[in-house]
């Protein structure tokens, strides 16, 4: 009935040819997602939907979803793992810890962040599941035993020991054998921390939460099917605002890895689990969406490229950021605010937005700065809910951590060291901006390019993401990169503070209007590991729709795509600062199909068999290779 009396307008758009696809926005909030699919698909004559459906760790997508897959979230946290150096991972722990006097872990934040959300802002939803179990249990001679205060603390812990958005149990039906392994996790954890005479209370919860079935069943009592929705029902909003709105504001070794669907904790992905991944959503989800900025990820693609680089100078930046608070002190209120990891997180916020010439601004642009990282800061700390938040604001702490932002960044002294840490750092962001951008235009999936991400834009969550967007200056640079010159002649005669934008926006365009001109490549398209001697590049091969992945190739099932029927590889760089200390490319190759090959960014001809990635990526740090026929 809400079906029916919500969708006819969407409807009418679909089936008129006003729109091509839908993006649902966390169906996981719903009673029941994978019917309401089914309905939409039936209602729109099955156009292509996306969800936004947050992925944990090695979960999959319901594999009974109507819906062509996500939104990317989770394409856009492995493409942006490649570029995470895992060996940054315990310098840049033990620089956190000497910065804010001993962080606490990630997992123990989750933990606290949850229960605060449990406790303070779905205080009815859990108050509702409690009423629910109580009244099930009052209505069975065999449950009337167990006390409401022990079931309250049997689904807090579950909650909070949930490691997924949803269990996917629906009334009538069993319950999928992965909803009872992730029930039977979360019960493990919570388990520990119960005590003794609420062991038995909460086997008889998780049964309940799992028990679909009976449920369902004609006769039984009703409670127990709206037990089963509502438990799932708050599983995700006390992951989202536990984890992303709570967490990810509090905990800051890496920023970048603080990301919608990200792992904190996960410190970068191989080429390896990379090639397995695309190779599975090749096979199993081909029209999925892939993602690298949306108008709601915490930072764009290019801040997180810039951010990148930390994890490869982790001493490096553990030095700057120690010279940058002493510097810093004098702009401390007589409190001593900002706190340590508030502190720590404004650096990383000011080198995730850094320009090269951000030294240079003056007057209007500067004050525009300015304002965006002390907007950024109130929402930040406010989310955090350590020492201000929306609902109990603490004026003095907001007025002084705005204050020493200002002055902070008003410092000229700060300001030049910071302009020189950057500066180390634009190489490996480089590197990253256009590889990420690169394998995310290519690889399986159909590709999102989020408004104004055509050319560098360092970003912050919204309202920041949101601005207005300079499409005349995109049009301008296009143009020139459409001319008949040599593209790298142009690209060599732009100010430098143009360059990276105009070397995003070729990357961009060229695979853009690859894909224009051959959509079977991409979207249902073969797709092949390539392979390259050094692993500090990656490279992979797409072909025409239809053909299933080669037999052999180390990426998955199937045969009739080999290395002779791929059309176009994508290679890109990766971890230049650990490839610069070994010598750089030196001899290295990467295994391109027999032929000859055109990059589409640089028109240079490469023939087949062994190249040399030296001559390959000689001016640019990622090629689009064409097959000449």
């Amino acid at each position: 009935m809400v079906f029916d009396a919500t969708h006819p307008l969407i409807e009418q758009l679909v089936l008129d040819g006003s729109l091509t696809g839908l993006r649902i926005d966390h169906p996981d909030g719903l009673a029941d997602p994978r019917a309401y699919l089914r309905q939409l698909a039936a209602a729109t004559d099955g156009t292509w939907v996306a969800v936004e459906k947050i992925l944990e760790g090695d979960e999959t997508l319901p594999a009974d979803w109507a819906c062509a897959g996500t939104t990317g979230y989770d394409a856009m946290n492995r493409i942006g793992g490649l570029f995470i150096d895992p060996a940054g991972s315990t310098p840049l722990s033990t620089a956190l810890d000497h910065f804010t006097g001993g962080a606490p872990t990630v997992e123990a934040v989750v933990e606290e962040s949850k229960r605060l959300v449990i406790e303070h802002i779905l205080t009815t939803e859990v108050r509702r599941l409690v009423d629910l179990l109580q009244g099930i249990c009052n209505a069975d001679l065999d449950l009337r035993d167990h006390t409401r205060r022990a079931l309250s603390e049997s689904v807090t812990e579950l909650l909070v020991a949930m490691d997924r958005y949803r269990a996917y149990v629906v009334p009538g039906e069993a319950a999928p054998e992965e909803s009872r392994t992730t029930l039977a996790r979360a019960a493990a954890i919570a388990r520990e921390n119960l005590p003794e005479e609420s062991q038995d209370t909460l086997d008889v919860v998780v049964d309940l939460v799992l028990d679909g079935r009976e449920a369902g069943r004609p006769g039984s009592d009703p409670r127990r099917a709206e037990f089963v929705i509502r438990f799932q029902q708050a599983c995700g909003p006390v992951m989202a605002k536990g984890v992303e709105d709570t967490t990810f504001y509090r905990w800051h070794r890496l920023i970048s890895l603080n990301e919608v669907g990200a792992e904190p904790g996960v410190f970068g992905v191989t080429p390896e689990e990379f090639h397995a991944y695309a190779s599975r959503l090749g096979r199993d989800w081909p029209g999925t969406m892939t993602t690298l900025s949306t108008h709601d990820t915490k930072r764009s693609e290019d801040a997180r490229a810039q951010l990148a680089g930390l994890a490869e100078l982790p001493l490096e930046w553990a030095n700057a950021v120690r010279q940058w608070h002493e510097l810093g002190a004098k702009h401390r209120s007589s409190d001593g605010w900002p706190d340590p990891e508030t502190e720590y997180l404004f650096w990383q916020t000011v080198v995730a937005t850094w320009q090269s010439d951000a030294s240079a601004l003056g007057g209007t642009a500067d004050q525009a700065y300015r304002d965006r990282i002390t907007g950024y800061l109130s929402k930040a700390t406010r989310e955090a809910k350590l020492h201000t938040s929306w609902t109990s604001p603490d004026r003095d702490y907001d007025t002084a951590v705005e204050a020493y932002a200002t002055a902070a960044l008003a410092d000229p002294a700060i300001r030049q060291q910071i302009d020189a840490f950057c500066a180390e750092l634009a190489e490996p962001a480089r590197v990253a901006l256009l590889g990420q951008k690169l394998l995310q235009l290519t690889m399986p999936g159909v590709a999102d390019v989020y408004q104004g991400t055509e050319v560098v834009d360092r970003s912050l969550v919204d309202p920041d993401n949101r601005r207005p967007v300079d499409y005349g200056r995109r049009s301008r640079l296009l143009a020139l990169l459409d001319d008949d010159r040599p593209t790298l002649a142009t690209l060599a005669e732009l100010p430098a503070a143009e360059r990276l934008d105009a070397e995003k926006l070729l990357v961009t365009s060229r695979a853009l209007r690859l894909r224009r001109d051959h959509p079977d490549w991409f979207v249902g398209g073969g797709y092949l590991p390539v392979a390259t001697s050094a692993g500090n590049a990656i490279a992979f091969g797409r072909g025409p729709a239809g053909a299933d992945l080669g037999a052999g190739s180390g990426a998955g099932s199937g045969s009739g795509f080999g290395a002779d029927q791929a059309a176009v590889i994508s290679v890109a760089t990766r971890l230049p600062v650990a490839l610069a200390r070994y010598g750089g490319w030196g001899e290295h190759t990467v295994a391109l199909p027999t032929g000859t090959w055109t990059d589409l960014l640089t028109g240079r001809q490469v023939a087949g068999g062994s190249a040399r990635l030296a001559e390959l990526l000689s001016d640019l740090p990622v090629a689009l290779l064409k097959r000449i026929p």
